[in-house]
């Protein structure tokens, strides 16, 4: 068992050295971009729940 788990770890430093890591600049702006995107998505749910709680509320006649 431990000389599977000794291998396996082997391996995975090996495939890891493989991996292309990204520089700092390129990170921050994929970074910022996420960012971005995760403000502008909850701004549009956030005014769709608006507008279908005031639909559902007109609707009913709440």
């Amino acid at each position: 068992m431990t000389m599977k788990a000794i291998q396996f770890a082997r391996e995975v430093r090996a495939e890891a050295r493989k991996v292309a890591w990204p520089n700092f600049k390129d990170t921050r702006s994929l970074t910022l971009v996420v960012f971005v995107l995760v403000v502008a998505i909850s701004l549009f749910l956030t005014l769709a729940d608006a507008i279908f709680s005031s639909s559902v509320r007109w609707i009913i006649g709440y």
